[in-house]
Formats: C-alpha cells, structure tokens, sequence
C-alpha cells in the first residue's frame, strides 16, 4: 500500500491483492480509521472468499484500535459503522461479526440497539453476548427490562448474561 493508506487503496489492496498485499492492507488498516468500516463490510459481503476475509480482520483491526480507552469518539464512530452492518441485508456473518465489535465499543445507546436484536433469530444470541460485554448498570436494567418480555428461552438466556456480568473472577480463578 501507499505511504499515506486511504480507504480507496485499503479496498483495492484486499479486493485485488495477492496475500501479502491483503495481509499488509489488514495490518494497515486502524491507520485509516472507521471511515472504512462501511466500505469494508461490502467487501466482507461479497462473494470472494480470500477478499471477504481479509475484509473481516481488517474491520476487526479497526474495531480494536477504536475500543482502546483513549478513543471513546473513535468508540463512537466505529459503532455507528457496525449498527449500519447489522442490518438484515447483510449475510448473516457479517451482522454476526458487526455484533461482536460493538460488544467491544459499545455504550449503552448501542447495548439499547443490540437489544431490538433479541427477537430476530439469526443473530439474537450474538446480540445477547455482545450486550453482556458491554460495562454499566444501564445495561444491567436493559438486560431485566429485556428479559420481562422475551420467551421463556430468551428469559432464562438474559439471566444467564445478568448472572455472567456479576461473577466474582476471584471466585472462579480468573483474577
């Protein structure tokens, strides 16, 4: 890629590169930034196997560097790109894969859009584990608000989210 990436030569490299140059477009890719998220996620989508891939790390790689704590409006941006993603006429793993990111950068605002999620069948789990990544006691009340209205599956399920978010990691030796 060029010494100054931009989104045009981020699509270019994985769209038509060979494997060192999509592997060096992924690496390149936070230096873009989250403008290249929507782009990316149309790549992701497509139909070359090598092209979507290399799509899919770079989003990944873009999603990362934007949950860094010192970046909560680059936090911002990359969600407002992966809500977009999540749209039903997306495959169903890119709105998995765009779920799974704003568990990692987002807020509550996001948590309450992941939360419309939980009665659409292909990706209400993902949206449920997304949720329970998701820090604050908002999104403690959103889960319990969630959970008086889902189905008995879905019930039991939030529960289990509600009960993950409040383990103790000493107790189970994590920390």
């Amino acid at each position: 890629m060029a010494d100054q990436p931009t989104i045009a030569s981020l699509i270019t490299q994985i769209k038509h590169g060979d494997t060192i140059a999509r592997t060096s477009a992924v690496l390149q890719a936070q230096l873009i930034g989250t403008d290249a998220i929507g782009p990316l996620g149309a790549v992701y989508a497509g139909k070359d196997a090598a092209a979507s891939r290399a799509a899919c790390e770079a989003i990944k790689h873009i999603v990362y560097n934007a949950g860094r704590p010192s970046a909560p409006t680059e936090a911002k941006a990359a969600s407002v790109a992966l809500l977009k993603l999540t749209a039903p006429n997306y495959p169903r793993f890119v709105r998995a894969d765009a779920i799974e990111g704003l568990g990692v950068v987002g807020g509550i605002a996001e948590a309450t859009e992941l939360a419309k999620l939980l009665s659409d069948k292909d990706v209400s789990e993902d949206a449920r584990l997304a949720i329970e990544r998701i820090p604050g006691p908002e999104v403690d009340a959103l889960l319990k608000l969630t959970a008086r209205t889902s189905s008995k599956e879905g019930r039991a399920a939030i529960d289990l989210s509600l009960k993950h978010r409040h383990k103790d990691m000493k107790k189970i030796g994590i920390k």
